[in-house]
């Protein structure tokens, strides 16, 4: 049984999201996230990408920030004065206002089901939300909803523009493929345009999980609002008539035409058309609406599904494959390539339309008249942004990567100036909670927020958020020193750790350290922190004291790395239990190196197989086990210094990911990932003693043990549920998709991280009863001799009852007890129950133990044909007949069953007595002896 004490959200979205991951084996040098871009096909729409998208349940929540926030940033837009920006947000149902010159959020407008798109006028803001088939009409003096129009189920209204006038809005829905004119005087829908191309093109997510974002093709106005401009995705330019709804004109022959862009003066547009890798783009004439320029870009494909183009229409700046752009020009027919911008993200033009506008990781201005780059700034991913209609200013934004706008202002296009950056929330926010861990002594866990950049440290003992702790970077890597006292956090573009104070919940310093220190392994004596560096290929010693922490040496490894499987798994660096070597997991070497932690170097090369990923130690750090992620092996390591070896190199199954040891059982636990299975392996052989299978619950991620040695699995997403958290056979539900989770042994609780939705679980598991279990060091003895019995009950038994039949005790309270069999030969039953707070389990294994003759004596028989003995069993004195007619001398001795003389007597007369007071009980030895027979009786003393 469990108990799911909370769930919380780490920013504000009440709905869990489901991703079904497909098992991958992207690898990753630089440890940089891997964005996901898939090319929509035609006809297929979010619907079809649902399970990234569409809640599963409600889930309680409790949130760290403040409400509301802004989460799966979309499309934006300036103000006509250029004062502000909307941004909508639609993981949580709001659109953010921003003043662009203070940088902060004026106001957060929570709307309908996912806000996906925005356009302005003087008046009003008008944004559709694409699950929630409705459109918002806001009030931009205060902010307020004055309309909505609510659509049928499935209409997905997606994309909006308003006209050059302002008096119209054109709404244009993905699922009903139809436009809705609205008239914004009298905040009514004036007409709609049926068969109207609007479409999906592109559905992109991160591997780190937990942000996706889309966009839709676009269409443009006419200036003087009659027109709606589109391509209609086979080989056309529609013009539709606005009043009308008919078709005025189409221009044909462009193939496969998704993108289309206006002029300045409005006088042309802009068509691109790539169709059988031929990349033309064509000039069409809006007065004659004839095609009167086309430009192939031989050798080039369509990148960016947009285009900025100058005031006149004569030149074109589009984004090509092959990390670059180009500028199109009419006049000769020809184009201009530029490798500098790489292929734009998105792109734009200056109110003017003198300069176009490149988004990247590097933030492009083109000069349109000498067609040239007048300059660039780099290092802020965008994959979104919107442009100033009135001056030199833009905002892009990355929201796979960091939630909130990128500040840009360029007075001087040949000086980018760089302003800053704000969620788009109301601060703090705790987006994508990505990697999280318990404090040993099961007061607090803390989280790492990846695109707030920000950590939460939760109060386990009242299920709350008690801090928020802005690091200015995200920081993916989370350890906690075994006293509780201080976390360190791995840092990502700064290369620098953070030390956090867990006693006071705060900050006290960073350390630097080598680049993208990503993993961390904290000394078992808490002396130091072993970081490792992803970029750098390295291993930081950091010496932990608090706020004089600080970085000793770096030590330069084989490449380490990581795989994009289930969001992310880096390269382990492990320090084993003794405190005396870390094991590195070099993983593009395919080796496991060995540092002497004293020596400060590596002293040992271990090949193993191809791409090793995560590495576990045994109880006493003699033996270790890595998993080989692309060989599907794991191979088993003695690790001795510069005398380590590898045992071998075994077939797992199909991509073992990572592993755990189960102190209980004495082996490794070892999850399949592709094959949904969980093998246990001897740590010391390497053999595989038994495999689970995880196949109904989803791909299995990581595993943990219980205090019973009952592991603890998680799983990613199945066709009905987004994840579960396995203990014992009992699968719980986790409300979204998960990504990591840790486990406290001393309060029997785990957290498990989601960042689609920022949510973190707490659970607390039920502790178990007690399984009974025990073997013996021999169950074949004879008689006399004893046998130690060992208790391997699960679950931590505090009481034990013993009962051995015929066994010396014939019971104990031991837990490991030891037994004299001496009273008789045959096979006979233990058992054993075993008891703790939470129950009692009985088990008894019947003729377990077998008991015979000790070697060197004949049979032993019950009663003697000479003589007759009486009592037996016996316990003062036995009386001895003598039953042989002639009367003949007989010699009784009495042994022990070691041998040892005890007494002898002659019985010459018919019977004769022998005091038994001084024998001990047991089992023993008569020999009856005439002149030519011996024979042996048993005897038993109580």
């Amino acid at each position: 049984m469990k108990k799911l004490c909370f769930s919380f959200l780490v920013s504000f979205f009440i709905y869990s999201m489901h991703f079904a991951q497909e098992p991958v084996t992207i690898e990753s040098y630089s440890g940089k996230p891997d964005v996901h871009r898939i090319a929509v096909e035609k006809g297929q729409t979010l619907n079809d990408f649902k399970e990234y998208l569409f809640p599963e349940k409600d889930q309680t929540d409790i949130n760290p920030g403040i409400d509301p926030e802004g989460d799966f940033m979309l499309r934006s837009t300036f103000t006509p004065d250029g004062s502000k920006i909307l941004v909508c947000n639609g993981g949580s149902n709001t659109v953010s206002v921003f003043d662009y010159e203070s940088m902060e959020v004026l106001v957060i407008i929570e709307l309908g089901y996912y806000p996906c798109d925005v356009a302005v006028t003087d008046d009003y803001a008008i944004v559709p939300s694409i699950f929630g088939d409705v459109v918002d009409i806001i009030d931009l003096d205060d902010y307020s909803i004055v309309e909505t129009f609510y659509f049928f189920a499935g209409v997905q209204p997606a994309v909006v523009e308003v006209s050059p006038d302002g008096q119209y809005a054109f709404v244009a829905s993905d699922g009903a493929d139809a436009v809705a004119v609205i008239n914004l005087t009298d905040l009514t829908i004036e007409n709609e345009i049926g068969n109207f191309p609007v479409q999906l093109i592109t559905f992109s997510w991160v591997s780190t999980g937990g942000r996706s974002s889309f966009k839709f093709s676009r269409f443009e106005v006419s200036p003087d609002g009659n027109h709606l401009i589109v391509g209609n995705a086979n080989d056309e330019v529609l013009y539709f008539n606005t009043s009308t709804g008919n078709i005025d004109y189409s221009i044909a022959d462009i193939p496969n035409c998704k993108v289309v862009g206006l002029s300045g003066d409005g006088n042309k547009t802009i068509a691109l058309s790539d169709y059988n890798n031929v990349f033309k783009v064509y000039q069409i004439d809006n007065s004659t609406h004839t095609i009167t320029g086309t430009v192939e870009l031989t050798g080039n494909y369509l990148a960016t599904y947009e285009v900025a183009v100058n005031q006149d229409g004569s030149k074109a700046f589009v984004g090509i494959g092959n990390n670059s752009s180009a500028i199109v020009r009419f006049e000769t027919l020809d184009y201009v390539t530029f490798t500098q911008t790489y292929t734009p993200f998105w792109m734009g033009t200056t109110a003017d339309h003198n300069y176009a506008i490149s988004g990247q990781y590097r933030f492009s201005i083109m000069d349109f008249e000498n067609e040239t780059m007048v300059d660039q700034l780099q290092g802020y991913s965008q994959d979104f942004g919107c442009i100033s209609p009135t001056d030199y200013k833009a905002v892009g934004y990355d929201p796979l990567r960091y939630e909130g706008l990128y500040f840009y202002e360029f007075t001087d296009p040949s000086d980018i100036q760089f302003n800053g950056k704000e969620l788009t929330g109301w601060p703090p926010e705790g987006d994508t909670p990505y990697r999280i861990a318990i404090s040993p002594d099961g007061s607090k866990a803390i989280t790492s927020n990846s695109l707030s950049e920000n950590m939460s440290i939760i109060d386990l003992t009242s299920y709350s958020v008690d801090t928020i702790i802005d690091l200015d970077e995200k920081c993916d890597a989370v350890g906690i020193t075994h006293d509780s006292q201080w976390g360190i956090m791995g840092g990502y573009d700064l290369n620098t750790i953070k030390i956090i104070d867990l006693v006071n919940n705060e900050f006290v310093t960073s350390v630097h350290t080598g680049q993208r220190p990503l993993m961390v392994a904290i000394a078992p004596d808490d002396s130091f922190a072993y970081i490792g560096n992803l970029k750098q290929n390295s291993v930081s010693f950091v010496e932990l004291n608090g706020a004089t922490s600080a970085e000793i040496t770096e030590i330069p490894t084989g490449i380490i790395g990581l795989s994009w499987a289930a969001f992310g798994v880096r390269s382990s660096v492990e320090v084993d239990p003794t405190g005396q070597y870390v094991l590195v997991a070099a993983s593009f070497a395919d080796q496991v190196q060995v540092i002497d932690i004293d020596q400060e170097q590596i002293v040992a090369n271990l090949n193993v197989g191809t791409f090793p990923l995560k590495i576990a130690f045994n109880a006493t750090g003699d033996y270790a086990v890595v998993t080989n992620y692309s060989g599907d092996t794991y191979s088993i390591l003695h690790v001795d210094g510069a005398n380590s070896a590898v045992i071998g190199t075994f077939p797992a199954g199909d991509g073992p990911l990572r592993c755990a040891y189960n102190p209980i059982n004495d082996e490794f636990g070892i999850v399949n990932y592709s094959t949904n299975s969980v093998i246990n392996v001897d740590p010391e052989t390497g053999n595989i003693i038994s495999t689970d299978y995880y196949t109904q619950y989803g791909n299995p991620v990581m595993i943990k043990y219980d205090n019973g040695g009952n592991p603890i699995v998680l799983t990613l997403s199945t066709d009905d549920d987004p994840g579960h958290l396995i203990r014992n056979g009992e699968a719980i539900i986790l409300p979204a998709t998960p990504t990591y989770f840790d486990y406290c042994a001393a309060t029997h609780t785990a957290v498990v991280c989601m960042p689609g939705p920022d949510y973190v679980s707490v659970i607390e598991f039920d502790q178990l009863g007690p399984v009974a279990e025990f073997t013996a060091n021999t169950t074949n003895i004879s008689l006399g001799e004893s046998i130690n019995f060992t208790d391997l009950s699960l679950n931590n038994p505090d009481g034990w009852a013993w009962e051995f039949e015929m066994g010396t005790p014939l019971t104990s309270n031991e837990q490991n007890p030891t037994v004299q069999y001496q009273a008789s030969i045959g096979e006979f039953d233990v058992r054993l129950i075993v008891s703790n707070n939470y129950g009692s389990d009985t088990l008894i294994k019947e003729d377990y133990i077998s008991v015979d003759y000790m070697p060197g004596y004949p049979e032993l028989q019950d009663q003697s044909s000479k003589v007759s003995i009486f009592p037996n069993p016996a316990s003062e004195q036995i009386t001895i007949v003598n039953n042989n007619p002639e009367k003949d001398e007989i010699l009784v001795s009495i042994f022990s069953l070691q041998g040892r003389f005890k007494i002898a007597q002659k019985l010459t007369n018919s019977t004769a007595n022998i005091n038994l007071t001084n024998f001990d009980p047991g089992l023993y030895l008569v020999k009856i002896s005439t002149e030519n027979i011996n024979e042996y009786v048993k005897l038993v003393i109580e």
